[in-house]
């Protein structure tokens, strides 16, 4: 009898560990080897069959996910692995597969892989798109939505190499035809897509679902000088980790490695990241969009492609351009813009300077980039010079003769070779001055992009926080004079999401991933750096900076704390919640007789502003707050309410429904005056919460409410000031409506997603917008 006859007639436990125990021999159970052989070779002809004059292709990664064997010179190889694994190729630079690049095994034999050429991926110059929680369910129109959004990225120029889909594709796994509404959608695409799975997509131990229509959970290839390694991060086990060595001990030196995620890595992955020297990890799951380094490696965080993010960033897709193994930049593409230009100034009446008018266009597609805008005023040929993503800017010396009703016509062209027009009708002002309740002063530039930030004023400058517009190189604060001429702009560590706060000659700003700022308002240098519970690598702020009697204030969800603010000591301290999920409420701290009110979505609490006490919390879903007469409103569950600043005792609830919008509200002539996410304007009696007035803004440019598609919104802090009520909204407007009754008096648009809330000082409304221009308008206050 031989050593396995005796081995598998062994009846007892006892007896086969006497083979690992005392012969030292580990034998695998019987039934679950299988032989797979097979060869990887260029498919000259297509026919999916190797022919004689069709080569082998050597040193390709062929894995079950678990063990990984490279192919001979002749392209052949050969291992064993269990039935219901899948066995997928490693695409290698410059090919792809013709058919699946993965196989499911049912029973041991042969299993080949025709190569077709992908010479985009041969290319060290090449570009790749990034899209993420598609949330693919039932409806057709989510189907059709995901079409639109294909046949964007399928027109972009330069063409990208291919897609990476970053999880949560479809919203219920568990659903199969939900998988084959995302496999219909994706039929579209013209470029290779690479998924990896998201939560949604594993809802319910739905992984054998997942496998059946898109393949393998964790995989990789390579295009270029970089090897893209993408995990299914929901849950990086041992058996990952163990594949993952095994892949990469194969990548030649000298190589970049790039891993897509769902999830935001944790400290785990973090450390795993670094231990591979991980050149970049793109990932998805937050709805938002969170650019930021570890350890020299680019963490980048997508929103989602057919709708707004839960931090109310746009809906679009990442366009990534990589050069010899390095990121050489990385942009966000806002979706739906076709053709779209807006001409900002001229507009209505203007006033001449040193007999000059300012010229500011805002074009944008998210197709491609904007290559010259060229303008004609009285057959005068002029060109601008692009100062962000989306604004170009000049300036017309008006002729002597010029006065008057002026035409000027717009000429865009794109980087794919488009061009389209625009053309407004202007008056050059007399000296009777101008009637129209905004009058444009001048613009500033930031660079970057802003967002919910509103601008504040110090002793001397104006400053604004600045988002990222996909990477680091503008995001940070920017000063300015109160004139407009720019001082300086800091760079943070990553995007400032809100508010900032300025006093005594100090701006004090915090960072998405949990940094406070003190800067010194006339130079910009930094005087000190504090960390928000920073170490956590999933730190996710949006909240306001607030600084009172000597103390900053920062967080608001997961983490608050006070710091001084001559030096950044801290003073106190608390954590409200496990981490920062569903960033949506962009709350704004508050200090008011000698508390801290703050709103989240998941609570209301006041503290002891000096030590951090808890003094009440109320729990709930709230967005915005507005603390008078020693009452706190704010919107709670979708519906405006009156709260007792000392005991959190609820006054009253209103009964109109105002929705998510984080508009805090403004008060005035007992009203209660705030913005609503379906687009309105509302005033509300401070007595009781009733409806007074509503007025109505335009169509949104692109929805910054979570999961939603188009629509109307006003997300910012409306202002009031001289008796009229000034809110900025998603239609690229910003309006001007009648404090008593909600009557329309006018608008300047501007083109662009408005999202920052106004300030007036002087005279004079200050706001940001999407373009990243900060805006400086004279109130035409003698006209009300």
């Amino acid at each position: 009898m031989s050593v396995m006859q005796f081995y598998s007639s062994a009846n007892s436990k006892i007896a086969k560990l006497i083979f690992v125990l005392v012969l030292g021999i580990s034998i695998p159970e019987q039934g679950l080897g299988l032989s797979i052989s097979g060869r990887v070779f260029f498919d000259r002809n297509g026919d999916g069959v190797q022919q004689p004059d069709e080569a082998g292709l050597s040193h390709v990664s062929i894995s079950d996910g678990r063990e990984v064997v490279q192919t001979s010179k002749a392209g052949q190889y050969s291992f064993e692995t269990e039935k219901g694994r899948i066995v997928f190729v490693s695409l290698p630079k410059g090919y792809r597969t013709s058919g699946k690049f993965y196989t499911l095994v049912e029973s041991a034999g042969e299993i080949n892989f025709a190569m077709e050429k992908w010479d985009e991926s041969a290319k060290e110059s090449f570009r790749f798109v990034q899209i993420t929680d598609i949330h693919i369910g039932e409806e057709e129109h989510n189907v059709s939505t995901f079409i639109e959004d294909i046949q964007e990225i399928n027109s972009s120029y330069p063409e990208p190499a291919f897609v990476l889909a970053t999880g949560d594709l479809v919203k219920n796994g568990e659903n199969r035809f939900e998988y084959e509404n995302y496999l219909r959608g994706t039929s579209h695409f013209k470029l290779p897509v690479f998924n990896l799975p998201g939560n949604h997509d594993l809802h319910g131990g739905s992984l054998p679902n997942y496998q059946h229509f898109l393949g393998p959970d964790y995989y990789s290839f390579n295009a270029g000088s970089c090897h893209f390694v993408l995990l299914n991060s929901s849950n990086i086990d041992q058996q990952q980790k163990e594949w993952l060595k095994k892949d990469v001990a194969v990548v030649p030196k000298g190589i970049s490695l790039i891993f897509a995620f769902h999830y935001l890595p944790g400290i785990d992955e973090l450390r795993l990241l670094k231990e591979y020297k991980a050149l970049a990890v793109f990932t998805g799951h937050w709805h938002g969009s969170r650019v930021c380094e570890n350890d020299g490696m680019t963490n980048l965080n997508t929103p989602p492609l057919r709708f707004g993010g839960i931090d109310r960033h746009p809906r679009g897709f990442r366009v990534i351009d990589v050069n010899h193994g390095k990121l050489e930049n990385s942009d966000l593409r806002l979706g739906g813009f076709n053709h779209h230009a807006a001409i900002v100034a001229p507009q209505g009446t203007v006033k001449t300077i040193d007999g000059s008018i300012p010229i500011v266009v805002n074009a944008y597609d998210t197709r491609c980039d904007i290559d010259a805008i060229q303008c004609s005023i009285s057959g005068r040929l002029f060109s601008l010079k692009q100062v962000s993503s989306w604004s170009w800017r000049g300036e017309f010396k008006l002729p002597g003769h010029l006065s008057g009703e002026q035409k000027m016509k717009v000429l865009v062209k794109s980087a794919n070779g488009d061009t389209w027009e625009k053309e407004t009708i202007f008056t050059i002002a007399d000296k009777t001055g101008i009637e129209a309740p905004l009058c444009l002063k001048w613009i500033a530039s930031t660079g970057g992009i802003i967002g919910f930030s509103s601008p504040k004023f110090g002793e001397n400058c104006i400053a604004v926080g600045v988002d990222d517009k996909g990477d680091l190189s503008s995001c940070g604060i920017a000063a300015f004079t109160k004139d407009g001429k720019k001082m300086w702009h800091y760079h943070t560590d990553s995007a400032v999401k809100n508010n900032i706060a300025a006093a005594n000659g100090c701006i004090y700003a915090t960072s998405v991933t949990g940094w406070l700022y003190a800067l010194d308002e006339t130079s910009g240098k930094l005087l000190w750096k504090a960390s928000l519970d920073a170490d956590r690598p999933e730190r996710w702020e949006v909240a306001s900076t607030t600084v009172a009697n000597g103390i900053v204030y920062a967080g608001g969800h997961s983490y608050v704390a006070a710091f001084d603010a001559r030096d950044g000591k801290l003073i106190w301290e608390t954590r409200n919640d496990k981490n920062d999920w569903k960033p949506t409420s962009y709350s704004v701290p508050v200090v008011v007789q000698n508390k801290l009110v703050v709103t989240t979505r998941t609570n209301v609490y006041v503290l002891d502003a000096q030590t951090g006490q808890l003094f009440w919390k109320q729990e709930g879903v709230f967005y915005g707050c507005l603390v008078a007469n020693d009452t706190i409103y704010t919107n709670r569950e979708g519906v405006l309410v009156a709260m007792a600043l000392a005991t959190g005792k609820q006054l009253w609830a209103g009964k109109e429904k105002i929705g998510g919008a984080i508009s805090s509200p403004a008060i005035a002539d007992g009203k209660l005056v705030t913005g609503i996410s379906d687009g309105r304007v509302c005033a509300f009696s401070v007595q009781d919460g009733a409806l007074l007035w509503s007025a109505q803004t335009g169509e949104t440019l692109s929805s910054t409410q979570p999961y939603e598609r188009g629509g109307k919104e006003v997300n910012n802090s409306p202002v009031i000031f001289n008796q009229s009520v000034y809110a900025g909204a998603g239609d690229g407007k910003i309006h001007v409506f009648s404090l008593a009754d909600g009557k329309d008096l006018g608008s300047y648009s501007i083109g662009v997603p408005v999202m920052s809330s106004p300030f007036i000082s002087d005279s004079t409304l200050y706001i940001g917008a999407y373009d990243g221009n900060l805006y400086s308008f004279l109130l035409n206050v003698a006209n009300k």
